[in-house]
């Protein structure tokens, strides 16, 4: 069973483990730049963010979270190990941010998605994220996706 559970400082390792694990797919659709070796380490020690994992049996099989905690609203981001995507952790993730943000008084999330990602997009609408605006960059169109509360 997999477990949704805030990050801890020490899941560095297990996050740089599950980012190594990542298509190049998957990769294309979740970052705009490479990450460092060290991105996890760095990354779980963060202040500024709102971050779960999806625990399975001690290897993260996903993550999310959203950045700036002072922001009104703010970004969020989320990423599935391909092995275990469509099997629901998304949406688990999804909803855990969005609780989470409506519990600290957030208006709302907002969030930029390829528009080649038609799972992902089809996952935003389904909890109510609208497309506010389209734009274009070196990988493509991208929409920038936003959840009022």
């Amino acid at each position: 069973m997999v477990l949704l559970r805030e990050i801890k400082p020490e899941d560095g390792r297990l996050l740089d483990e599950f980012l190594s694990s990542l298509s190049p797919r998957t990769i294309r659709f979740f970052t705009y730049y490479p990450l460092p070796k060290d991105y996890g380490e760095k990354f779980s020690k963060r202040q500024d963010i709102v971050c779960y994992v999806a625990d399975l049996n001690g290897k993260i099989v996903g993550y999310a979270w959203w950045e700036p905690t002072y922001a009104s609203q703010p970004t969020l981001a989320i990423c599935v190990q391909d092995d275990y995507q469509g099997n629901g952790i998304g949406k688990r993730l999804l909803g855990r941010l969005i609780n989470e943000a409506k519990l600290r008084g957030k208006k709302g999330l907002q969030l930029t998605v390829s528009k080649d990602n038609v799972i992902a997009i089809s996952l935003y609408l389904r909890f109510g994220f609208k497309i506010v605006s389209e734009f274009e960059d070196s990988r493509g169109t991208n929409y920038l996706m936003e959840l009022r509360f």
